[in-house]
């Protein structure tokens, strides 16, 4: 699991233009608000791109997705830089 951190109104992209996956396009993930603890999402994922928080998702497909939760705190490590 990669884990990003944004400030607000910054992005994430996924996918790649040059790279044949399952989106049509790059998915944006854009940060809108953080507060109490919670955050607001933005996702410009293109027409016929579903989207569903995972308790949705499990609930209309009857499936629980396999795959990690990530909960908690992390420690952060610090990378070596390359020069």
């Amino acid at each position: 699991m990669l884990v990003l951190e944004r400030e607000v109104h910054e992005e994430i992209v996924v996918g790649h233009a040059d790279r044949p996956t399952t989106l049509a396009r790059p998915l944006v993930i854009k940060i809108i608000r953080a507060r109490n603890g919670k955050v607001s999402l933005a996702f410009d994922a293109g027409d016929g791109v579903p989207i569903n928080r995972r308790e949705i998702f499990e609930s209309k497909f009857g499936t629980v997705l396999q795959g990690r939760s990530f909960v908690g705190r992390t420690r952060r490590r610090k990378r070596a830089r390359s020069a």
